[in-house]
């Protein structure tokens, strides 16, 4: 099988797949080849491998793919390696990867009836902010008439952080209670390359669903003492701090209710009051007001701008769609600087008046 073009059978995909297969006399077939330039769903793997083995016979399967990385955005995973071994009765799966994230989860699983149960084997994940540990086995079941997966309370342990979920259920009904806690900066290394946090997190989130939609929604989340740091070319870099930030998500009917508080050198810079209608068609409410917010709160992912300096007030009347948002109200921009990364060109002493209205916008200089 050589395809030359994917996107021609997926629509968005693309890159070349060479795959050879060969049928022996004792019915084992056996099918060798890979891929180059692969995309798809914004995943990339630049080169693959793939080597299959299954006795038709004994119902026996071995089957390894391997990737040197696997890329989605800034996120990257290096010296991939999935392998599946053994039956569809009782078998294996591992997973294993290198680079910034090194090490490899395995589940040992086994079929009967319509109901397959497998368990995750503890393991541990090195990464550059340190290591993550399962201490213990996570019992796993899938029921194909009930069309879900459970997975059994369990804990993910960081030195400085722990992420704990009660018996979770995830398919056509789902269930899951998350609780977060300890410093952000556990997860440094699953960041993208240059960008740090430090800051200490509490945070919890139950969600449940069924086939007609979200059931429940309830998430608070606090994090105090906030410092994120981004690592530009040629030794530049830029850092912000934060008091405090506090996030609340719930379910309010069919609707989504949301809010927000930033605070920042003693002063509540940005506050958010929302509420999120439960289909597309219905309306936005709420309001953001924001008291002298720094611009520089946005350099560490606007990676474009050396320099970003200024702060921004003002009060917006949000409405509209989810499709098509509006707002309404007055920004005021008070000495702005923006710098280009690599462009000596500088933007400064920036005052602005922008009053918009819905559909329509005006801009004044101050």
């Amino acid at each position: 099988l050589q395809v030359d073009d994917l996107g021609r059978w997926l629509a968005g995909a693309r890159g070349q797949l060479d795959l050879r297969g060969e049928m022996s006399k004792r019915r084992q077939l056996a099918v060798r080849g890979g891929g180059s330039d692969l995309k798809f769903a914004g995943i990339e793997i630049p080169a693959a491998d793939l080597s299959l083995a299954y006795g038709l016979s004994q119902g026996q399967i071995y089957l390894a793919l391997t990737a040197p990385a696997i890329r989605q955005g800034e996120y990257r995973l290096e010296d991939v390696q999935l392998t599946l071994e053994g039956s569809a009765k009782q078998h294996q799966l591992q997973l294993a990867t290198g680079g910034r994230i090194e090490g490899q989860l395995q589940i040992e699983g086994q079929s009967d009836d319509g109901v397959w149960h497998g368990v995750l084997q503890p393991t541990e994940l090195a990464t550059s902010a340190g290591p993550w540990t399962l201490a213990e086995q996570v019992p796993l079941q899938w029921s194909v008439e009930r069309g879900a997966l459970e997975i059994a309370a369990h804990c993910w342990q960081h030195s400085q952080f722990t992420l704990c979920t009660a018996d979770m259920l995830a398919g056509r009904q789902g269930d899951l209670n998350l609780r977060l806690q300890g410093d952000v900066n556990a997860f440094n290394g699953f960041l993208p390359p240059g960008l740090k946090a430090q800051g200490a997190l509490q945070s919890r989130l139950q969600l449940a669903w069924d086939a007609s939609g979200v059931t429940t929604l309830e998430g608070t989340a606090r994090v105090t003492e906030l410092e994120i740091e981004r690592l530009f070319g040629m030794g530049e870099r830029v850092s912000i701090a934060w008091d405090s930030i506090d996030l609340a998500a719930s379910r309010e009917g069919a609707a989504l209710a949301i809010t927000a508080q930033v605070v920042r050198q003693g002063r509540r810079v940005l506050d958010v009051d929302a509420l999120l209608p439960g289909t597309a068609q219905q309306s936005i409410s709420g309001n953001v007001t924001l008291d002298t917010l720094q611009l520089v709160t946005f350099a560490p992912w606007v990676t474009e701008l050396s320099t970003l300096k200024g702060s921004v007030s003002g009060k917006l009347a949000l409405g509209g769609t989810p499709a098509e948002p509006r707002a309404s109200g007055e920004l005021v921009l008070q000495d702005g600087h923006l710098v280009v990364v690599g462009n000596p060109t500088e933007l400064t002493a920036l005052n602005l008046s922008l009053q918009l209205d819905g559909d329509s916008r005006s801009e004044e200089r101050r």
